[in-house]
């Protein structure tokens, strides 16, 4: 509660009283148009130790190996997924908007 005082004091965000590091975000992020049911295979460029994905209900993730990840629309909607390597830096973070399949 004292960092928030100090941060509204000083006219600075919360976060910046609490030194928070933003490693990933969608303002850094790619944008990956799908369709419902079609997919997409991504080539990392390092290996990948962790995956988050910010709605699993809209995009499937299957990772077959430390550097190939697949990526399949579930529903149409929006979200993001970040790839992190094992020492917690972001390898590729990807905004995920998933229309329905044109016939």
């Amino acid at each position: 509660m004292k960092r928030l005082l100090t941060a509204i004091l000083l006219g600075i965000t919360p976060a910046q009283a609490y030194d928070m590091n933003v490693v990933s975000s969608d303002s850094t992020a790619r944008f990956l148009p799908l369709s419902v049911d079609k997919s997409t295979v991504i080539d990392l460029p390092r290996d990948a130790a962790e995956v988050l994905i910010s709605n699993p209900a809209i995009v499937r993730h299957v990772q077959r190996t430390a550097r190939r990840a697949y990526i399949i629309g579930a529903s149409q909607g929006a979200s993001n997924i970040h790839f992190f390597d094992a020492a917690g830096r972001r390898i590729l973070a990807l905004n995920v908007v998933v229309t329905l399949n044109p016939q």
